[in-house]
């Protein structure tokens, strides 16, 4: 399952924090949202991979990502990017055993 969950936000240096859509709220806030995905095998579920997803509008004021300590070769990536790239990886690394993966319109 891949899912975009948003954290409220309230800094100015923190990495992806952004005036951002509330998804089913219908609010403008600021928030750091992420990707996320996750495994639900029979018995549960398992996050197997998270990644933050900062608006490029944050990745490219190098001065911010400097103060919030993000490494230099991080770079912007779209959620769905990012979504096709994660559960490979999980995969490969024997981190997700589902078949199919499945995600709302995001």
């Amino acid at each position: 399952m891949l899912d975009e969950p948003g954290l409220p936000e309230q800094g100015t240096t923190s990495v992806g924090g952004a005036r951002q859509s509330r998804g089913a709220l219908g609010k403008i806030a600021t928030r750091q949202v992420g990707v996320v995905v996750a495994d639900t095998p029979v018995l549960g579920a398992a996050v197997v991979d998270h990644r933050l997803y900062p608006p490029e509008r944050r990745t490219s004021d190098r001065d911010r990502h400097a103060a919030a300590e993000v490494p230099e070769d991080v770079g912007v990536a779209t959620k769905a990017e990012l979504g096709l790239v994660m559960p490979r990886q999980a995969r490969a690394h024997g981190h997700l055993a589902s078949r199919w993966v499945t995600a709302d319109e995001a």
